[in-house]
């Protein structure tokens, strides 16, 4: 997964602007591999394919969000493990 989110806003714009291409099957094909960097394992009992393209591209964006922020919480507390 590519991490969408950055700090760099033209960068998060043009990716933005790759994935506002993507139809159904592309955000299909990534949303378990994105739900497993955010929480860490694949989602259950969700049936992605019953989806709408908006609601695929919302949650994509708000996975990929989590898992940013993750990373970055990892970062600042990496002594503490």
């Amino acid at each position: 997964i590519v991490r969408i989110f950055t700090y760099n806003k033209e960068i998060k714009i043009k990716v933005m602007s790759v994935i506002d291409t993507w139809n159904k099957d592309q955000f299909l094909q990534v949303m378990s591999d994105a739900h497993k960097y955010a929480y860490g394992f694949r989602p259950n009992g969700v049936n992605y394919s019953e989806w709408t393209i908006e609601e695929l591209k919302t949650e994509f964006i708000k996975l990929n969000k989590i898992a940013q922020d993750n990373d970055e919480w990892e970062a600042t507390h990496h002594d503490n493990f």
